[in-house]
């Protein structure tokens, strides 16, 4: 075992060679080496005398060993670093505090426990529990020549231990003369490996057989994701590895991929216990060959969200039955990439609704799968009653129009609908009701053909809504005959004066399109009619007319209310100019994002003399801006900056980092105080804050309405 975070002056071992071997042979394991190793006197508590022995500090305990003048040393004692509660370090002397367990009267009729053999973390393989009255404090005296390196060291191995875990605090260091002990400013190396092999001494008398322990070490070295895989085996440490993922403050996501051992139930249950980051599991490449084994304990945790990658039926119904043993429902469950024929489709949506707890998940995703004869009534009668907040359905081979028309007429109450890269080729049921509550209805990246799109519009805004929504559109795949179509119906309603088109929409991102002149207009004339949108997002949005394109946009800036506009659009000086001067003067923009524009030095000169006259301008983004270097030594990209850390409106803005970056500067470039305004700002919002916003709003309106009903 090596030590690449110890340094080497910080290790002391007062013999080497045949005699340091020696005493490592007395070590739990083999993948433990001794960091400290001299004489000492030694006595415990529960003793009145002092003895002379060798003590040996390794990253997993403190052993004792005592001088026998015929037999030689002789190991005495043995505590797990885990159990130490306080060190006290003083001239030539260090006392541990501990806790350890009362020997009890045996009892002739009952069963023997050996409680001083049951491990102090009780889990599932040992189901002893042991009383709080059984434990008493005790404290080792050791006195021996270099206390404060071994402090330090000690601090150091637990430091490592007990890195990011939030819920375990480190034992009180008590040093001399005022010592400071310095803590870990980084997650140390190998940090994955250290755990599982210190969790498994703690819970395990011997540490035969660990080098399972090699594979977290070289299949992991320090990312957010940690993938297992058919190699993977701990057989019975495997609920100590378990506690180490779980405790690992790095890991967010655990993957298994094709990986099934002895004690897996037993890693899921440790993992989901101790989990302080852990929030994704994902299972992936499972046939039927490969039975991963789910019996969870009903432990609460924060590992809320469950995928199944290229899963077969019984995996993934193995799981659905077995989260009957949760503490509460999971937060999201998600199957992916893979081909079920109708029978394993129904057999998956009937055994979601029939166990209580993943029936009440609040997302269910279905990504990129293929159905051979899709079970529209199967699937229909769970959204109907399932409490989701959340359905997502990518890129999955259902015709896109037949499935919102069929989730609509089930009436779910979701707050957020997600249809995204589906194929849409048949008419919308033009008396086609939303779901009650809905806040986000997402259709990025699909495809609308013949008159979906046009009936699609139509029905999201003929009746009026509950709460008006955001529509997400970003990517669709129209041609210009679909904006035709769209066209005639346009000026039908406005014959009409737009009587069957209601303002339901709140924001609307039509981001990434391609719109022909058509298009573009007829897409101003139908945002005039949305009363209640406040934001929109154009972002990468191509005409080949810029200046029709221009045009539409000031058109919608003077008739609707907007409050954000995100845009990366690349418009020339004249009308980038020209669009600045118009948003300027509406009193409602409250937020403006541009990154990405690439609107040069010129374009942030002009920017910057406008921006003054933004009054009601909270929140800004505009990195991005492709600045270049000047001759005659001045930098427009400071001076813009400067000019938005002085408006006192914005509470909120972006950074300039690959501005700075391509001109070869620093933060430091901006003058001091200005740089400490911008720094000290929040971010602007995102889409997804703002959805956690709205969402809130909702269901405070919610709570508030049956309160006052009450």
């Amino acid at each position: 075992m090596t030590d690449e975070d110890i340094p080497t002056s910080m290790i002391y071992l007062s013999w080497k060679g045949e005699k340091s071997r020696l005493f490592a042979s007395h070590t739990w394991g083999r993948n433990e080496r001794p960091l400290w190793l001299s004489r000492c006197i030694y006595r415990d508590s529960k003793s009145s005398m002092e003895k002379s022995g060798i003590m040996m500090l390794t990253r997993g305990a403190l052993y004792i060993f005592r001088d026998k003048l015929l037999r030689g040393y002789v190991l005495r004692g043995h505590h797990h670093l885990f159990k130490f509660s306080k060190v006290q370090q003083l001239s030539n002397r260090v006392i541990l505090t501990y806790q350890s367990i009362i020997d009890t009267p045996k009892q002739t009729n009952e069963p023997q426990v050996d409680l001083e053999e049951v491990p102090l973390l009780n889990n599932e393989e040992n189901p002893v529990i042991i009383p709080e009255e059984h434990y008493e404090e005790r404290r080792l005296s050791l006195e021996f020549k270099g206390t404060e390196n071994f402090c330090i060291l000690l601090h150091r191995i637990l430091s490592e231990l007990y890195y990011g875990i939030q819920s375990l605090q480190l034992p009180t260091f008590e040093m001399q003369d005022g010592i400071q002990l310095q803590p870990l400013t980084k997650a140390p190396k190998n940090s994955l490996y250290k755990k599982a092999i210190a969790y498994s001494h703690y819970e395990m008398p011997w540490g035969r057989n660990l080098a399972v322990a090699g594979y977290l070490r070289y299949k992991w070295n320090g990312e957010n994701v940690l993938c297992l895989g058919r190699k993977f085996s701990p057989s019975y440490y495997a609920g100590s590895f378990g506690t180490a993922v779980g405790n690992e403050s790095l890991i967010d996501t655990v993957v298994f991929k094709n990986c099934a051992f002895d004690g897996m139930e037993s890693f899921l249950n440790r993992l989901m216990k101790s989990s302080v980051s852990v929030k994704l599991v994902v299972f992936v490449n499972y046939s039927p060959n490969i039975k991963p084994k789910f019996a969870f304990d009903g432990s609460r945790t924060i590992v809320g969200r469950w995928h199944f990658v290229n899963c077969c039926c019984d995996t993934i119904c193995s799981y659905l039955i077995s989260t009957n043993n949760f503490a509460e429902p999971p937060n999201e469950i998600a199957i992916a990439r893979r081909s079920y024929n109708e029978k394993d489709s129904e057999q998956i949506f009937n055994t979601i609704k029939a166990s209580p707890m993943s029936f009440r998940t609040d997302t269910l995703r279905l990504v990129d799968l293929r159905f051979r004869n899709f079970p529209f009534d199967t699937f229909t009668s769970l959204i109907m009653d399932m409490p989701l907040n959340t359905l997502v359905i990518r890129h999955v081979n259902i015709e896109g129009s037949k499935l919102f028309n069929a989730i609509c007429r089930t009436r779910p109450l979701m707050r957020s609908l997600k249809l995204q890269k589906l194929s849409f080729t048949q008419p919308i049921d033009k008396n086609l009701q939303l779901p009650a509550g809905l806040v986000v209805l997402d259709i990025s990246e699909s495809e609308f053909i013949g008159d979906s799109f046009t009936t699609f519009m139509l029905a999201i805004c003929r009746e009026q809504v509950k709460y008006s929504f955001i529509l997400n559109a970003a990517k669709l795949k129209i041609t210009e005959s679909e904006f035709e179509i769209f066209k005639v119906y346009m000026d039908e309603s406005e014959r009409e004066q737009h009587k069957h088109i209601r303002s339901n929409l709140l924001e609307l991102n039509i981001s990434d399109l391609y719109v022909p002149v058509v298009g573009i207009q007829e897409i101003s004339r139908f945002i005039r009619t949305q009363k209640s949108l406040t934001q929109i997002s154009l972002e990468n949005v191509t005409c080949p007319d810029p200046t029709v394109f221009t045009r539409c946009i000031v058109s919608i800036l003077q008739q609707a209310r907007i409050t954000g506009i995100d845009f990366t659009l690349h418009l020339g000086e004249e009308l980038s100019d020209l669009l600045f001067r118009y948003l300027a003067f509406q009193e409602t923009i409250k937020r403006i994002c541009i990154k990405n524009c690439g609107i040069g030095n010129k374009g942030m000169i002009n920017l910057m003399k406008r921006i003054p006259l933004f009054k009601h301008l909270e929140e800004i983004s505009c990195d991005g801006s492709s600045p270049t270097p000047t001759t005659d030594g001045t930098v427009p990209l400071i001076e813009f900056w400067r000019t938005i850390a002085n408006m006192p409106s914005i509470v909120a803005n972006d950074f300039p980092y690959q501005d700075l970056n391509s001109l070869g500067l620093d933060e430091t470039a901006i003058p001091a105080k200005e740089l400490a305004i911008l720094k000290s700002r929040r971010r602007p919002y995102t889409q997804i804050e703002r959805i956690e916003i709205i969402l809130n709003k909702v269901i405070e309106d919610e709570r508030n309405a049956v309160e006052n009903a009450m």
